[in-house]
């Protein structure tokens, strides 16, 4: 890819969520006198963000002279270099290089198919991550291939401890070999004063936050439904994108 986009006159990004966009802004400025397209898929980019945070972010990319589409998606892919695309309208195109950033799929073909959604992932109680399949007691699902993820590291990080009350929970209820309530725990069975010990549920603390580099020198974003200045999109994400805590995240330095 680092060597075929240099020379690329003609580039299309399918995808309009944080991955689409960041990658359109970044091979937009470094390759400006490339055609770029970027699909959205939907009717704005980002669409998990405030309207106007997708209108910023299609005006940054247009001011770099990436070409916006709305509403169509890739519905085939044929052939290496070039590559054509059949699109969800009827039409065709020929581009130099694809770069398909609709998102992960998930790793679930290996499940029973009563256990996943229309879309591969494992259905599962948003608050309490057991499943919500008949019959899958004791089991859970936490990260990505969940139905209560939205794909980002917070949904992993914040769910270890509701995952832990709801196994902590279960195994309790096994232990006095009857239903232990929300309410109470494993120290329960332990304890002779019977402390309270809560269900902990997950919450999506970072609810409707995404930070989006457009661009080396800025971008758009929001924080907990609030928009916030490209300059702290820039400050928080934009300069290093955070790969210097991707190492020390992994082996549980930070959390």
């Amino acid at each position: 890819m680092h060597e075929i986009l240099p020379s690329a006159k003609t580039i299309l990004i399918a995808g309009g969520g944080p991955a689409g966009t960041e990658t359109a802004g970044e091979v937009a400025f470094l390759y400006p006198n490339a055609k770029i397209t970027i699909l959205s898929g939907t009717s704005r980019l980002l669409s998990r963000l405030k309207p106007s945070v997708s209108e910023d972010a299609e005006s940054r990319l247009k001011q770099l002279g990436v070409e916006v589409i709305h509403d169509v998606r890739v519905s085939s892919v044929k052939g290496g270099r070039p590559t054509e695309l059949t699109l969800s309208d009827g039409t065709t195109r020929v581009v130099d290089v694809y770069i398909d950033s609709t998102g992960g799929k998930p790793n679930s073909s290996f499940l029973p198919s009563s256990w996943l959604n229309e879309r591969g992932y494992v259905l599962n109680d948003e608050k309490t991550l057991r499943l919500t399949v008949p019959k899958t007691e004791g089991i859970y699902a936490v990260g990505d291939i969940g139905s209560y993820s939205t794909g980002g590291i917070l949904d992993i990080n914040g769910a270890i401890i509701p995952l832990c009350s709801s196994i902590h929970v279960d195994l309790a209820s096994k232990i006095n070999k009857e239903k232990v309530t929300a309410s109470t725990g494993l120290m329960s069975y332990f304890s002779s004063k019977n402390p309270t010990q809560p269900q902990q549920h997950y919450v999506k603390y970072m609810k409707d936050t995404q930070l989006v580099p457009i661009g080396p020198k800025g971008g758009v974003g929001q924080i907990l439904g609030w928009k916030i200045p490209s300059l702290m999109v820039w400050g928080i994400k934009g300069r290093t994108y955070m790969i210097e805590k991707a190492e020390p995240r992994v082996h549980g330095e930070i959390s």
